[in-house]
């Protein structure tokens, strides 16, 4: 239930990019566009337990207690306390359902920005290089040269 949402809005990322009338600017929109709604996403805590909240009450509806497969799945994970002497770099440990699962899908989330950050970042770098070329007394940048 977590990942529905954003799979099916990365899908039609990939659906679009592998489109055969595709332009760089368009992809450059699209994947920004994207990027924006998974960074939304990732900042709502609220949204993100509430999600989780949902997927435990569906699961009690059909029948299934997730405390009780949470405990007899997952082994306790007991973390350091602290990473060094720092009071402000104290943990918790990891033993509700709603915590793991919450930090598993920021972890989740953290990569797919960051891979596609990455690959927006190379195709502006590939736009730059047009640019420079079909414009050279304009030459700039694909923020500044067009307002995408």
């Amino acid at each position: 239930m977590l990942l529905k949402n954003i799979m099916y809005k990365t899908k039609m990322l990939a659906d679009f990019l592998q489109g055969e009338n595709i332009d760089m600017p368009g992809a450059v929109i699209a994947m920004e566009s994207t990027l924006a709604s998974l960074k939304r996403l990732r900042s709502s805590d609220n949204e993100v337990s509430n999600e989780i909240v949902a997927a435990m009450i569906f699961a009690k509806s059909l029948g299934i207690d997730p405390d009780s497969d949470f405990l007899r799945l997952h082994r306790a994970r007991r973390i350091p306390r602290r990473l060094d002497d720092r009071p402000e770099t104290a943990s918790t440990e990891i033993h509700t359902v709603e915590v793991y699962y919450k930090s598993q899908f920021f972890i989740f989330m953290d990569t797919l920005i960051n891979d596609l950050e990455d690959k927006l970042e190379l195709v502006k770098d590939t736009l730059d290089c047009f640019l420079t070329v079909l414009e050279p007394e304009k030459s700039g940048t694909v923020n500044s040269s067009y307002s995408l």
